[in-house]
């Protein structure tokens, strides 16, 4: 595939000669039909002259001067001829060039008259040819009234029109060229910071560097902040597996040195079974919970735009399943435009453990609500249960805390909810709800 460089050049070199072409012909077209004008006016002078150069006799003959106007007229086969026809049709003069030479010159044109015109002579030549006609005595228009003409070979003619079009062709040629180099030293200079973000992902890819640093125009910073947004999502992620299997592997080494201590103490086999149940049971709560921190996408600036409602009620839907027993009512306000960047798995996440929550907890009434505001999107989940004491609320968000111990889980569905918050820099708020129980304020900034 041509590069940018190359399709640019490309086309501005087909645009240059097809303007240049244009213009070369145009420019020629106008020159001839000038040129031509002007042949045929000096044509017509000499007519002029020719005319001035004779006079009427009393017997009716015409006469004509011993010095012609045109000293080509008395060389033979000068390539400029003269004629003068009565308008009887008798050819009174004819000039010393036109020997063996026939030329079909118009005749018997009325007073005032006058005619240009290309011919063939006798021999196969073309001439141009002006021809005027004049009255000495009107009360005798056959015998007193003549045409004058005079022809030439167009060799001026062509020799001008061709030294004009070779001048044309190499200087419209020149123009061309200099344009051409001027555009492509104007393109280079364009394409520089295409070639700049080349050359910093180069370094990238090589570890110089981590991101695009370059100042860039405003028609490619879309284009390079997508790039370091990207580059900055990879490299969370990175980190986030990095921390997640060091948190792992530390988090495991307690209930592991648990499991070794008793099998090696000694002791009751009930106490045996009951330490590898409860420490099995905590390592399973450890891996889930690490698992699910290493996999939270992020927000990143190429995500696609999914919609709130959308997701909260396909999670509803199957709550209403699983607490059926319940029979509870929801209460769903979110615009149906609302719309957030991120992960789908995330987001099911999210709202998925938060409103599990509030169907376990309420008495019968969830109410989720959703809207756009100042400081970005804010989602507001709410229930009518007992609520969260202020006091425990920090301990809800943390691993492995239950506000209620008599309630099932693993206590580590909050804990979730604010990892996946922290990686989109959005923020969660437990407070009283108006109905009674919890509210849960989620709330993203904007993209």
């Amino acid at each position: 595939m041509l590069s940018i460089n190359s399709r640019l050049l490309l086309a501005s070199g087909i645009i240059l000669i097809a303007f240049f072409g244009l213009t070369g012909y145009t420019l020629y077209n106008v020159f001839r039909d000038n040129l031509q004008d002007a042949y045929f006016e000096k044509l017509h002078s000499q007519v002029y002259a020719l005319i001035a150069a004779s006079e009427i006799r009393d017997d009716g003959t015409l006469a004509l001067a011993e010095s012609l106007p045109e000293m080509q007229l008395s060389i033979a086969n000068s390539g400029f001829y003269g004629q003068i026809t009565r308008n009887d049709g008798q050819v009174v003069w004819r000039s010393a060039s036109m020997v063996k030479r026939e030329i079909p010159f118009r005749t018997n044109l009325g007073f005032g008259q006058q005619v240009q015109q290309i011919l063939t002579d006798s021999t196969g030549q073309l001439l141009y040819s002006a021809s005027f006609g004049i009255l000495w005595d009107e009360s005798r228009p056959l015998t007193h009234g003549f045409t004058y003409s005079v022809a030439e070979l167009p060799e001026g003619y062509n020799a001008q029109l061709k030294l004009f079009g070779e001048k044309l062709l190499g200087s419209l040629s020149a123009v061309a060229v200099i344009l051409l180099l001027a555009q492509t030293a104007l393109l280079r200079w364009s394409l520089t910071p295409l070639r700049q973000v080349t050359r910093e992902l180069k370094a990238i890819e090589d570890g110089v560097q981590h991101n695009l640093r370059g100042e860039y125009p405003k028609e490619l910073l879309g284009l390079t902040d997508n790039i370091n947004g990207l580059l900055r999502t990879q490299h969370e992620h990175l980190e986030r597996y990095r921390h997640s299997l060091a948190d792992l592997a530390h988090s495991l080494k307690t209930p592991l040195a648990l499991l070794r201590g008793a099998v090696e103490t000694g002791g009751t086999m009930k106490y045996i079974n009951q330490t590898i149940e409860d420490q099995i049971d905590r390592m399973s709560q450890i891996i889930e919970y690490q698992l699910q921190r290493a996999a939270t996408s992020g927000r990143t600036a190429l995500s696609t735009p999914l919609n709130i409602s959308s997701i909260v009620t396909k999670i509803t839907h199957s709550l209403d399943k699983v607490y059926a027993d319940k029979a509870v009512r929801l209460f769903l306000d979110i615009a149906a435009e609302l719309s957030l960047r991120a992960d789908e798995g995330d987001l099911m996440e999210l709202f998925g453990n938060v409103l599990d929550n509030a169907y376990k907890w309420c008495k019968g009434q969830v109410r989720v609500s959703g809207a756009r505001m100042e400081s970005g999107l804010r989602i507001i989940i709410e229930d009518d249960g007992p609520g969260i004491p202020a006091q425990k609320i920090d301990q809800v968000l943390m691993r492995g805390m239950r506000a209620d111990e008599n309630i099932s889980g693993h206590g580590i569905g909050l804990a979730i909810v604010q990892d996946i918050l922290q990686a989109y820099g959005a923020r969660i708020c437990i407070q009283s709800s108006g109905l009674g129980g919890a509210c849960v304020i989620l709330t993203f900034p904007d993209s």
